[in-house]
């Protein structure tokens, strides 16, 4: 049975930091020793990490002395010789120097108040503002949708160039039939935002709402925090059920757990309370108050009659361009019989650009011009620090006339 072996890699990055042969190999050969007795009591695996851990901490250790450079002439790590300490002294003279450059350049600072005032309200405006409008750009632009999948979720328009409707809303009429027939979602559902007031304590609150069809929330893969959601029952006929946010249920109901089977007066109705909304639930459009719409309303109404934006999950494995072939066949079906839908056609777009469509070019333009402006702090940062740097040239001649190196002249400059 052959004995354990080190970590190979481990070993080879010790004898790396090493620079004597014999004091090299005379470590090592301990630790092998050490490892070969550790192997027979315990695993192999928890031993190789364990003396993995101890090889890279020991390296460390070597490097950092050999930075530190505070052995005594003539002498090296393991009793080496000094020329092998020598590529690490200019290294260690530097990294020795920065504290002391560190030091310098805070009194300098401080001896000219006006200088650092202008340089750090310069930074600290250009930082502040790209701080503020990248963040904006990550959250609305580059950051996932807070939904389950959101990879799937597309949103479906309908345009109409002789109509004068580019990537518009869609009839309730036209949805039914894109959600009974198409083959290619999962779920499809229709909304729209209104406005209105709710008598709290007898005080109208304005409040933003939205009506929806009822697989509006599971499209969106939504969970409720209180009570539940809307199922397919209540959108068949007029209904009085409806979901609130969480921040109404917060802000104007004290957060009350009895919320739900509640009635809360709208303007000119009253709805039911069966469910409130996660505290992270976010839509592009306010939801306040959030009620299904009666399904069999739209049969009776016209197709040109457009005023519901759609939304839908993708099936899996059905790409875009497939599902807008499917929504476009059905179109033309439907044209067969009503010859006013012949200039329409439908566009599928992901949810994400959809939602963020017309604000999408004014933050980058935006984001765009807070950069170069950020560039111009620097820029103006770097003009005064080099008309520092200029001023200070007798004084760099000086400690260069009494043996500075290059070296710490460029981090006294940087510092």
């Amino acid at each position: 049975m052959t004995a354990p072996q080190l970590p190979r890699f481990a070993e080879w990055l010790l004898g790396l930091s090493i620079a004597d042969d014999v004091a090299r190999e005379g470590v090592i050969g301990d630790l092998r020793e050490e490892y070969t007795s550790y192997t027979r009591l315990h695993s192999r695996t928890v031993g190789a990490a364990r003396y993995s851990v101890i090889m890279i901490v020991m390296t460390m250790r070597y490097v950092v002395d050999r930075l530190r450079f505070t052995r005594p002439p003539g002498s090296s790590i393991g009793g080496g010789r000094r020329a092998s300490r020598e590529p690490f002294s200019s290294v260690g003279r530097v990294v020795r120097g920065i504290p002391r450059d560190v030091s310098y350049g805070l009194r300098t600072l401080t001896k000219r108040p006006g200088f650092t005032a202008v340089a750090v309200l310069t930074l600290a405006i250009g930082v502040g503002a790209s701080t503020a409008i990248f963040s904006a750009v990550y959250s609305v632009l580059l950051k996932r949708l807070p939904y389950a999948d959101p990879d799937r979720l597309v949103a479906v328009w309908g345009t109409s160039l002789e109509v004068g409707q580019e990537r518009d809303v869609i009839s309730g009429r036209n949805f039914l039939d894109f959600k009974r027939q198409n083959a290619t979602f999962a779920r499809m559902a229709a909304y729209k935002g209104g406005g209105g007031a709710l008598l709290v304590d007898g005080v109208p609150v304005p409040t933003s709402g939205l009506l929806v069809s009822p697989d509006f929330f599971s499209v969106l893969g939504a969970r409720p925090a209180l009570g539940r959601l809307f199922r397919p029952e209540d959108g068949r006929g007029p209904t009085d059920v409806s979901v609130i946010s969480h921040r109404l249920w917060q802000q104007h109901f004290g957060g009350d757990a009895n919320i739900l089977g509640q009635r809360i007066q709208g303007v000119g109705r009253s709805y039911t309370v069966v469910g409130v909304l996660a505290d992270d639930f976010q839509f592009a459009m306010p939801s306040d108050l959030v009620v299904p719409t009666d399904l069999d309303y739209f049969l009776g109404r016209s197709r040109t009659e457009i005023n519901y934006w759609i939304i839908g999950r993708l099936m899996d494995g059905v790409t875009i361009d497939q599902a807008q072939d499917d929504l476009n066949g059905i179109l033309r079906e439907i044209a067969r019989e009503d010859r006013r839908m012949d200039p329409w056609t439908v566009t599928v777009d992901p949810l994400h650009s959809a939602l963020f469509e017309y604000v999408r070019v004014p933050l980058w333009i935006l984001a765009g011009a807070v950069g170069l402006a950020f560039l111009i702090a620097c820029a103006n940062v770097a003009n005064l620090l080099l008309a520092h740097g200029v001023s200070r040239a007798r004084e760099l001649a000086i400690r260069a006339s009494l043996g500075e190196g290059r070296g710490r002249l460029v981090a006294q400059l940087l510092t």
